[in-house]
């Protein structure tokens, strides 16, 4: 099994519909998403983070969305991070994250923050499992750099 994460370019958009639409029937609990949501969505994406798909092996199982701060602060933001329901609970979210750790430490970043719709306790559970704690409504995760 092997987790890899590549950059998405920006003239693919029409390959992220599927699971960008996936994804916003998930988090907003709808079975139609508008196309003008679907639309705002990717561009988003597209312009305002680095946006990664997520493969095991050469499948295409998710993406994730990542905003860098190089201010003082030197963090990083992750936005949407997805991984189809079928590929959950077999640990590809906590080799995805160690993906992330390891394109923080590149970019000598010292913290990352994510934050987590509707009080899901399952995500919750999942990030605060590697390493995040929690800052008022926000869960931050300091980078390690004397380990891999």
């Amino acid at each position: 099994m092997t987790i890899s994460l590549k950059n998405l370019s920006k003239k693919n958009e029409s390959k992220i519909k599927n699971l960008a639409r996936i994804y916003l029937k998930e988090i907003t609990r709808k079975k139609t998403i508008k196309l003008d949501d679907l639309n705002k969505f990717i561009k988003i994406l597209k312009f305002k983070a680095n946006f990664f798909w997520i493969y095991n092996n050469r499948t295409k199982i998710g993406f994730v969305g990542i905003y860098y701060n190089f201010t003082s602060i030197r963090s990083c933001y992750i936005r949407d991070f997805f991984i189809l329901k079928k590929y959950r609970k077999k640990r590809k979210g906590t080799l995805v994250f160690k993906k992330i750790i390891n394109i923080c430490k590149k970019k000598k970043l010292k913290k990352i923050k994510i934050d987590i719709l509707r009080n899901n306790r399952k995500v919750e559970k999942f990030w605060i499992s590697l390493g995040f704690k929690k800052k008022m409504k926000s869960y931050y995760y300091k980078i390690n750099y004397a380990s891999n």
